[in-house]
């Protein structure tokens, strides 16, 4: 049976865009994001964090998170079931993937 899709896997779903035509980003997005923040906060207190929807925190560290909390927006709002929350680290001199 082929798989159907939906322009949306949500019918509430309020996208918009960022930068051009293909750059989306909605609800889910920032509301991800501020829930890993909070989490990397409890957890890192001393990481400065740089965020995809957000941007960078005014902490300064040699460690710091790189948040993207729905890389693969686009997929998702066309309702493909591929996308994840990205959670490199870097520190002075290299980047670690999580």
């Amino acid at each position: 049976m082929p798989r159907t899709r939906r322009p949306y896997p949500c019918a509430d779903i309020k996208v918009t865009r960022k930068t051009n035509a293909i750059d989306f980003v909605i609800e889910a997005d920032r509301e991800s994001e501020q829930a890993v923040i909070r989490t990397l906060d409890g957890a890192f207190s001393d990481y400065a964090i740089l965020a995809e929807e957000s941007g960078a925190n005014a902490r300064h560290s040699a460690h710091r998170w790189i948040i993207d909390p729905l890389d693969g927006t686009t997929n998702f709002t066309h309702g493909f079931r591929s996308s994840a929350c990205r959670l490199p680290t870097s520190a002075a001199g290299g980047s670690s993937l999580r």
